[in-house]
C-alpha cells in the first residue's frame, strides 16, 4: 500500500497568491474609474493595506513576540485581507453618499449685444 503524501505548497508561492489575489480585489476601488491617474489609486490601495497590516502585526510582535512568531505567516495576510476589504467598503460607501459631480441643470449665459459701441460695455455684457 501506497502511503498518500500530502503536497505542501511552500509559503513564498502560497503568500504570492495572496498578494495576487489582493491585487485584483484592490480594482473593486471605485475611485480607480473616477480618478485621473487609476494606477496610482490602485497602487495605493493595494500597499497601503499591506503596509497597515504589516504595522498591525509589528505593534502584535511587540506585545507577544512568542505568539506573533507562531502566528507570523497566516496572520499577517489575514489582517492584510482584513485591511484592504475595510479600505474597498470605506471608498464604496463614501461613493454612495457622495454627491453626483455632474450638475443636473446647465445655466446658460445671455448673449453678447453685437451692436454695442463702447468697449467697456461690450465686456460687462459679456462677463456677466
Amino acid at each position: 500500500m501506497e502511503l498518500a503524501q500530502e503536497k505542501i505548497t511552500p509559503l513564498a508561492i502560497t503568500a504570492a497568491r495572496h498578494v495576487a489575489g489582493m491585487a485584483v480585489a484592490a480594482l473593486a476601488n471605485p475611485l480607480i474609474y473616477y480618478d485621473s491617474n487609476p494606477v496610482e489609486v490602485w497602487a495605493i490601495t493595494l500597499f497601503g493595506a499591506l503596509i497597515v497590516a504589516s504595522i498591525l502585526f509589528g505593534v502584535l510582535a511587540l506585545i507577544s513576540p512568542k505568539r506573533a512568531k507562531q502566528a507570523f505567516p497566516m496572520a499577517l495576510i489575514k489582517s492584510s485581507w482584513f485591511v484592504l476589504i475595510l479600505m474597498v467598503l470605506s471608498k464604496w460607501q463614501d461613493h454612495q453618499s457622495a454627491p453626483d459631480l455632474v450638475p443636473t441643470h446647465t445655466v446658460v449665459k445671455p448673449a453678447c449685444k453685437v451692436g454695442a459701441t463702447d468697449v467697456d460695455a461690450f465686456l460687462d455684457d459679456c462677463q456677466r
